[in-house]
């Protein structure tokens, strides 16, 4: 199947699309870093009860929430093939042929972006195939996104330019309330400890006290690596998710680092 074109009506139209079918599809996300880059992976599952078979899946870079432009590589599961939209930030993989379709009950993983984006909450889309009624185009993207399943994962955002400390603090306590929200902060003692240091951070920072701010997001950042690790609240027991892990993570030290 040739690669949709996105328009930028993309905004406009991801309410309705979330109304179809969202406990159909399982997204999961980690991000790891490689020198000076992160790698998003993701894995997709089908649901046991479809009828159909996914065809394209991707994310939303959403480089608006910085103003920014945000370059990445890909890296695709055998058969599929990927590629980033130029009118629209969104990076999409679909399948080169029926034999690579993801089935009902079946995961797949080997979804990959190498950037030096933030993580950032951002819709995942997801298309099961549908042969193009007499007439019509498969490349006919007239109803793309209201047949799309959309829910929420992490993707690469671009970093500020400029860096404002305040900005990206109010930013990152936003995003941490979202993932608390999907469940993705699991433990509310851990949960509270990130809101107070960070809030306290904000505080240092309005303040002109770089030194208080500095010590307030390392007590934060070392709960959250303690957590992601396993050996915060015991071995082998994590309060955060993967998607949590890499939301809190980055983006503290990249706060550390800038500030």
């Amino acid at each position: 199947m040739n690669l949709r074109s996105i328009s930028l009506h993309i905004v406009l139209v991801e309410l309705c699309c979330s109304l179809h079918a969202l406990a159909s599809i399982n997204i999961w996300a980690s991000v790891t870093k490689q020198a000076d880059t992160l790698v998003y992976s993701y894995t997709m599952q089908n649901s046991s009860s479809a009828n159909d078979k996914v065809d394209e899946f991707g994310v939303q870079q959403n480089a608006v929430l910085f103003d920014a432009v945000l370059p990445a590589r890909s890296i695709s599961p055998s058969g599929w093939v990927g590629q980033g939209m130029s009118i629209a930030p969104v990076f999409s993989w679909w399948a080169q042929d029926s034999v690579d379709f993801i089935l009902p009950n079946v995961s797949l993983s080997g979804f990959r972006l190498k950037t030096f984006g933030l993580p950032a909450i951002s819709n995942s889309y997801t298309w099961y195939y549908v042969e193009p009624e007499s007439g019509e185009s498969e490349d006919d993207t007239s109803s793309i996104f209201v047949d799309a399943i959309v829910l929420r994962t992490i993707a690469p955002h671009a970093p500020p330019s400029p860096f404002v400390a305040l900005d990206f603090i109010d930013t990152l306590i936003a995003m941490k309330n979202e993932a608390k929200s999907l469940d993705w902060i699991q433990q509310s003692d851990l949960s509270d400890l990130i809101d107070t240091r960070l809030s306290k951070a904000r505080d240092h920072v309005e303040s002109e006290d770089e030194s208080g701010a500095l010590e307030d997001l390392q007590v934060a950042l070392s709960a959250v690596e303690k957590d992601c690790l396993g050996v915060g609240p015991g071995p082998g027991v994590s309060y955060l998710t993967s998607e949590a892990c890499a939301l809190l993570r980055y983006n503290l030290q990249y706060l550390i680092d800038y500030l």
